[in-house]
C-alpha cells in the first residue's frame, strides 16, 4: 500500500508541475506576467526537464529491478506506464525545441475573425505569414496600410505559419539594433 501511495503522490506532483508549466507558458506567450511573474516563468522552464529526468530515472530503476527479478506484477504494469510517460514528455520537449521566434516589421493584409487568424506581409520581402491571433487583438488591428512590429513563434521548417506573441503599432523604423 505504501508503494501505491508514493506513486500516486508522485504522479499528482507531476501533473501539478506540468499544469503550472503549461499555464505559465501560455501566459508568457502573450507577455502577461501579472498572474505569474517573469521570474517564475524563467524558473518554470526547467519543469519539463525535471519531470522527464525523474521519469527516466524511475523507469531505469524499475527496469533494473525487473532484470534482477526483484519485482511483482504491479511493477511490470507500472514500467509500461512510465515508458509511455517518457515518450510523451520526450515528444513534447522535441516539439518545443523545434519552435522559433521571429520579430518583423509587417503590414496586416487581412483578418479572418472566424478562424482567429491574421495574414501579414513582411515589409522588406512581401512574404505572407498566417498567424493565430486572439480575437481581442484582431478587433484592434487595421488593414489600411498601418505597419506593426510583431513577434511570432513558428515551427521549424514552416516560418510562414505561426502564433502571434506581441504586436505594436509603429511608424517607419529609423535604426534597428
Amino acid at each position: 500500500m505504501e508503494k501505491k501511495n508514493r506513486r500516486i503522490i508522485t504522479f499528482l506532483i507531476g501533473i501539478y508541475l506540468w499544469t503550472l508549466y503549461i499555464f505559465q507558458n501560455e501566459m508568457a506567450d502573450y507577455g502577461m506576467y501579472t498572474v505569474i511573474s517573469y521570474r517564475t516563468h524563467e524558473v518554470a522552464s526547467v519543469i519539463p526537464f525535471l519531470c522527464i529526468g525523474v521519469t527516466i530515472i524511475w523507469f531505469a530503476y524499475l527496469l533494473l529491478r525487473i532484470m534482477k527479478k526483484q519485482v511483482d506484477k504491479s511493477d511490470k504494469v507500472f514500467i509500461i506506464i512510465l515508458l509511455g510517460l517518457v515518450l510523451l514528455q520526450g515528444n513534447y520537449i522535441r516539439q518545443m525545441s523545434s519552435q522559433w521566434t521571429t520579430t518583423a516589421f509587417v503590414k496586416i493584409e487581412r483578418i479572418d475573425e472566424t478562424q482567429g487568424i491574421i495574414v501579414v506581409s513582411k515589409d522588406h520581402t512581401g512574404q505572407e505569414i498566417t498567424l493565430e491571433s486572439p480575437m481581442l487583438v484582431n478587433n484592434l488591428l487595421e488593414t489600411d496600410g498601418q505597419k506593426y512590429w510583431i513577434t511570432y513563434s513558428w515551427r521549424e521548417g514552416n516560418p510562414c505559419e505561426g502564433k502571434l506573441q506581441m504586436i505594436q503599432k509603429s511608424g517607419e523604423p529609423s535604426t534597428i539594433y
